[in-house]
């Protein structure tokens, strides 16, 4: 680390899973998911970066200001380009940036209780925007694909769910997603899923952004959980999840359509109830010790049904999948921490095409 010491304060994979980046305490790092690798480190002496988003493997980045001190105003999305390792433009804004989301086409900055999106170019121009209720974790899923421009996002309403397509100028469509306030989003690969969790935590709800309607309820455990990620494999057919118990589950999705007979489907103004019947458990349950730190999870894009976790102590495992008749166990492969010292190994190739 060149005698450098940070701390990691938030992490995140990109797009398709293949990299993360750790926003710390005095700068930023990129590595490959699997194998682990890293790709690039940014430290400075003035300040550090709370919330870093890459544009799949490009040397395009959006970083917030984050840490004391902070290297950037907290209101502030500045655009970052590795390549030349020099910041390409700043965005500022009223209040504090919670969150930024990108796409090939376009940067979605998320505030309080509003999320702005822009156009992704030297001057940005903003396309729309959606109003949420109050939004303090900066809830806010994007889907990758060129032809799926789906957005989620928290509704105005407490436990509600909103989608939107970007672009189309359309109003977003509204689930009931949960009774208490949403704690957790995501999308699938394809955009054709999303998965919602509460801040009780036991519950993981799967819906289909086409239909607007539940096709799946998952039981994470009895006792509630703060969770920290979700995510799902390349085909969609499996879900993981981490949680401040320590654990992270996995989930079958056999469903990725409603069924009618199930009266799955949420509407606007629907209440929620027991359409779906007793939600299903885990189908495999791996134990992480992590300190009690958060840990964030995603598939490996070599396997994808092998699992890479992530702490912000910067513990990185990777468990390798067992298919046995049917079944499927985990059992760690690996085993690293990507704060200690190693060799970069940059190189920005153009932003795939995603179909």
């Amino acid at each position: 680390m060149s005698g450098d010491t940070c701390s990691i304060m938030s992490l995140r994979f990109n797009q398709d899973g293949g990299c993360f980046v750790c926003a710390t305490s005095n700068g930023f790092l990129i590595f490959n998911t699997d194998p682990l690798r890293e790709k690039q480190r940014i430290f400075w002496k003035d300040g550090g970066v709370g919330c870093a988003e890459m544009l799949f493997r490009c040397s395009h980045l959006a970083l917030v200001g984050g840490g004391v001190p902070a290297r950037y105003p907290v209101n502030k999305v500045v655009i970052w380009n590795g390549a030349t390792q020099s910041e390409l433009f700043e965005m500022q804004f009223e209040s504090l940036v919670k969150n930024v989301r990108l796409r090939k086409d376009r940067i979605v900055v998320v505030l309080e209780t509003l999320i702005k999106v822009y156009t992704f170019d030297l001057n940005p121009l903003e396309q729309e925007r959606f109003e949420s209720c109050l939004n303090p974790h900066g809830l806010c899923a994007v889907c990758a694909v060129e032809a799926n421009p789906i957005i989620a996002y928290p509704g105005p309403k407490v436990g509600q769910l909103a989608i939107a397509s970007l672009g189309s100028g359309m109003p977003a469509e509204y689930i009931c997603a949960h009774e208490s306030s949403l704690c957790s989003i995501a999308l699938s690969k394809k955009g054709d899923l999303v998965a919602t969790a509460s801040e009780k935590g036991t519950l993981i709800r799967v819906f289909n952004t086409h239909y607007k309607a539940q096709v799946e309820e998952f039981r994470r455990g009895t006792q509630p959980a703060l969770i920290y990620s979700i995510n799902f494999n390349q085909p969609g057919n499996l879900v993981c999840v981490s949680s401040d118990r320590g654990t992270l589950h996995i989930f079958n999705l056999k469903n990725s359509t409603p069924n009618n007979n199930s009266g799955g489907r949420y509407g606007r103004s629907g209440s929620i109830s027991k359409r779906l019947g007793q939600a299903k458990t885990s189908s495999g349950k791996i134990e992480l010790k992590c300190g009690g730190l958060p840990v964030y999870c995603e598939f490996s894009t070599l396997d994808d049904k092998s699992i890479i976790a992530i702490s912000l102590a910067g513990d990185y495992n990777k468990f390798i999948a067992n298919d046995t008749e049917g079944s499927l166990s985990w059992t760690r492969d690996f085993s690293e921490n990507v704060l200690s010292p190693r060799d970069v190994f940059t190189s920005f190739p153009h932003v795939p095409t995603v179909g």
